[in-house]
Formats: C-alpha cells, structure tokens, sequence
C-alpha cells in the first residue's frame, strides 16, 4: 500500500481558485447566451481577485524557492 503526500494548502487554494475562475467564466457565457446582462464592475472584480491572488501566490513561491537556492548556494 503506497502512502499518499499531503496535499499543501497552498496547492489547495490554487486549485480552488483556478476551478472559480473556470466555473465563473463558463457561468459569464451561459448567462450571455440566455440574453441576460452581467455588470461589467462584477466581472473586473472577479478576475482581479482571482487572478491577484494567484499572481500573488506565485510572487511568494519563487522568493521563497530563491531564499532556498541562496541558502543551499545554488544560485
């Protein structure tokens, strides 16, 4: 019986996050072609949450995967 690795909350969110993004967009276009009109404020909002906490995400694990390459001296 092989041990499963414990998914990081990090990776969690990411994945969360990624599935929103995916769920709204498609939700976005169902509404569209049911003719119906979505603020163009809510959609901005949306993708800026989203995809600034990603970006942020990211900005984090290469600092820390660079403070871990000085500290090994491989960089």
């Amino acid at each position: 019986m092989t041990k499963r690795r414990k998914i990081k909350n990090m990776t969690k969110f990411v994945i969360v996050s990624i599935i929103a993004l995916v769920v709204f967009t498609v939700a976005c276009f169902v509404a569209i072609f049911n003719d119906k009109v979505i603020p163009d404020s809510l959609i901005v909002s949306f993708f800026a949450a989203f995809t600034g906490e990603l970006a942020g995400m990211l900005f984090k694990k290469v600092k820390d995967k660079k403070r871990d390459d000085s500290e090994t001296g491989e960089g």
